[in-house]
């Protein structure tokens, strides 16, 4: 029986990533809140997509995995198209949008090195995904649902890790130290990404 993927729109809590005050860590990493308060913290728009973007990348590692346990392929290979169009996108935020801001920024050589790593996982993750395209694409010789259990377990503790640091980290410190000019350049970036 075939399971429906859903990948909500609604940004919900996430029981495995850790909730900090929005600047909390962004103090630990070297800046400041730039004025907003602690019970109001300023969220720019393009921040809220990226985190959005997040909850639904935790909903495809669960899918994955409930795809494997019951062997179905049409939500694993649904699961992988989800994977190559709306990740590497999410990753081209980051890295081309997002992240050279930061930097220009003046971002503490702590930010800078962790946005260094961000950008290495996402290479990793690129590894997993080529996996999983071999995997649903019938060019796995072995057992297939070993393979995709071994996958999606894979996929759900690497997102984690690295879900959380940017949660934690990186999206603190651009609410801190990116003004509406550059904000809204991203933004621009993310919907010509989306043919908007």
């Amino acid at each position: 029986m075939r399971r429906d993927m859903r990948l909500s729109k609604q940004v919900s809590a996430s029981p495995f990533i850790p909730r900090t005050p929005l600047g909390a860590s962004a103090r630990a990493l070297g800046v400041d809140r730039a004025g907003a308060s602690d019970s109001h913290p300023r969220v720019p728009t393009p921040l809220v997509q990226l985190e959005r973007s997040h909850r639904r990348l935790e909903e495809a590692c669960e899918a994955l995995s409930i795809a494997a346990r019951d062997h179905d392929i049409e939500t694993a290979s649904d699961v992988c198209a989800f994977f190559a169009r709306q990740v590497r996108r999410h990753e081209e935020d980051e890295e081309r949008s997002l992240f050279p801001r930061l930097v220009d920024a003046g971002a503490s050589p702590e930010l800078r090195a962790l946005l260094e790593r961000l950008a290495r996982e996402h290479r990793e993750h690129e590894a997993v995904h080529a996996r999983l395209e071999e995997a649903v694409s019938g060019r796995f010789e072995g057992d297939l649902w070993q393979e995709l259990t071994a996958i999606a377990e894979l996929m759900t503790r690497a997102y984690q890790a690295h879900v959380a640091r940017e949660e934690a980290h990186v999206f603190p410190a651009a609410e801190a130290l990116l003004g509406s000019d550059a904000i809204d350049a991203i933004a621009r970036e993310m919907d010509a990404r989306r043919g908007r």
